[in-house]
């Protein structure tokens, strides 16, 4: 079965107004792999260790280098990936 690539809260920066996580791909690692931004455009939870919550988010769309997702409830999260 897969299993979801979870990342920390504290390495998004989160824009309250438009309701957004941003991150870049180079900086976004995960505790399970050792490598930046494994899981590409799957889905993948952000994980709140001070709450215990977490949010699902599904890939939606590209739009000039940064890839879009999206949980359940509406909330974006926005991944800036490099075009080297």
């Amino acid at each position: 079965m897969y299993q979801l690539t979870e990342y920390d809260i504290h390495q998004w920066e989160w824009d309250s107004k438009h309701e957004v996580f941003t991150g870049e791909a180079k900086k976004l690692y995960s505790h399970q792999c050792g490598v930046p931004f494994p899981n590409g455009r799957k889905q993948f939870r952000i994980l709140n260790p001070k709450t215990g919550g977490f949010r699902r988010f599904r890939w939606i769309g590209e739009l000039e280098g940064e890839w879009w997702y999206e949980s359940e409830d509406g909330i974006g999260a926005r991944v800036l990936v490099d075009k080297e």
